[in-house]
């Protein structure tokens, strides 16, 4: 994906709740306190509903939409296929950033992983200094858990002491629904 920095998405949706969400940034400042790694992708995450509210903000993209192994071009049919979506900027012929359309009702994000698991979105969104929207460190660890790969285990590592007790029980409680046996939640459970 070509590098899109995020301030190239300040402008992007409203700031109603779920408008917009970036995701995957435990590695960088609003969470750590400071750039750990490098980011190569821009990630963010909006309410289903409200795509049609991102799409706009873009007009110099095209949405396509992973199925089957394949990019194709975002439709009704394809758009009802999955929830990921991915950004190709046209004159660049470059693919900027994904967006995640998660499920909701009203202001109450639904993970897609499991239904039972569900968070208001006051309480899913932080802001960082610059109040661009980011998601709540332990949701972020909750979708790093299904790879888990290299960067995944470094800023779990990093963002685990961060996490409060709280934090640490919703994500326990959460790996318990979707993976009951990560050693993450061992891992997590310990320091609780």
């Amino acid at each position: 994906m070509g590098a899109v920095t995020s301030e190239g998405a300040r402008g992007a949706p409203s700031r109603r709740a779920g408008a917009l969400v970036h995701r995957g940034r435990l590695g960088a400042r609003p969470v750590r306190g400071r750039q750990t790694r490098d980011h190569n992708d821009v990630e963010i995450a909006v309410p289903r509903a409200q795509f049609a509210e991102v799409a706009q903000r873009f007009p110099e993209v095209d949405f396509y939409v992973p199925v089957a192994g394949a990019l194709v071009p975002a439709s009704a049919d394809t758009l009802a296929a999955g929830h990921q979506m991915w950004a190709l900027d046209r004159a660049a012929g470059r693919w900027r950033f994904d967006v995640f359309r998660e499920p909701h009702d009203g202001d109450v994000w639904i993970c897609r992983r499991d239904a039972q698991i569900r968070r208001r979105y006051a309480d899913l969104i932080r802001h960082d200094a610059h109040g661009l929207p980011f998601l709540a460190p332990e949701v972020a660890l909750l979708f790093k858990a299904k790879a888990s790969r290299d960067k995944d285990r470094f800023d779990f590592a990093g963002t685990l002491p961060l996490l409060d007790a709280d934090q640490r029980r919703w994500l326990v409680d959460a790996l318990a629904l979707v993976h009951p046996n990560h050693p993450w939640r061992t891992a997590a459970a310990r320091v609780i």
